[in-house]
C-alpha cells in the first residue's frame, strides 16, 4: 500500500492492483483556493476602516467566509471517506477470495497469501 498525493491509495494484490485517483481533491483545492483568492481580491476595495469592524456588512461576509469554509473541509474529507471505502472495498474482496480458494486466517492475517500464485514478496531480501 502506497499513500500519496496524486494518488492517495495505490494498493497492490497478487491477481490485480488498486489505483485510487485523487484528482476530485486536488480539484476542488485548487477551485477553492481560486474562490478564495477571488474573494479577497473583491473584499480589499471594501475593507473596513477601524471603527468599521463590527460592521453588519463585514458580519456577513465573515460569515458567508465560514460557511465556504466549512464546505470546502467536507468536500475533502467525503471525498477522503470514498477513497478509503474503494480501498477497504478491494482488501475485503481479495479477502474473500482468497477464503473460497482455500485459504486460511490466522490471528487475522492472511498465512498462505505470500505464498498465492502472481504474489511476489518485493524488498531488499528478494
Amino acid at each position: 500500500m502506497d499513500l500519496g498525493i496524486i494518488h492517495p491509495y495505490a494498493l497492490a494484490g497478487p491477481d490485480g492492483a488498486l489505483v485510487v485517483s485523487g484528482r476530485a481533491l486536488r480539484a476542488e483545492s485548487r477551485l477553492h483556493l481560486a474562490e478564495s483568492k477571488a474573494r479577497r481580491r473583491a473584499v480589499a476595495r471594501r475593507a473596513p476602516s477601524r471603527g468599521q469592524r463590527g460592521s453588519r456588512r463585514w458580519r456577513h461576509y465573515r460569515a458567508r467566509t465560514k460557511v465556504l469554509e466549512a464546505r470546502h473541509r467536507r468536500r475533502l474529507s467525503q471525498a477522503r471517506h470514498e477513497a478509503a471505502r474503494a480501498v477497504m472495498r478491494y482488501r475485503t474482496e481479495w479477502i474473500d477470495s482468497l477464503l473460497e480458494q482455500g485459504q486460511m486466517l490466522i490471528d487475522g492475517t492472511i498465512e498462505a497469501a505470500l505464498a498465492a500464485p502472481g504474489f511476489e514478496k518485493e524488498g531488499p531480501d528478494t
